[in-house]
C-alpha cells in the first residue's frame, strides 16, 4: 500500500515537472502555453 502511494505521488510530481518544463521550453521559443496538463500547444 505505501509503495503504491509513493508511486502515485512520484507520477503526479513527474507530470507537474513535465508541464513546467514544457511551459519553460515554449517560453524560450517565444510561445506561451497553458502549463496545465492536457492544455495548450504540445
Amino acid at each position: 500500500m505505501i509503495a503504491q502511494e509513493i508511486v502515485d505521488d512520484l507520477q503526479a510530481a513527474l507530470s507537474e515537472f513535465a508541464a513546467v518544463a514544457e511551459a519553460l521550453q515554449a517560453t524560450r521559443s517565444g510561445e506561451v502555453t497553458d502549463p496545465t496538463p492536457g492544455r495548450g500547444e504540445p
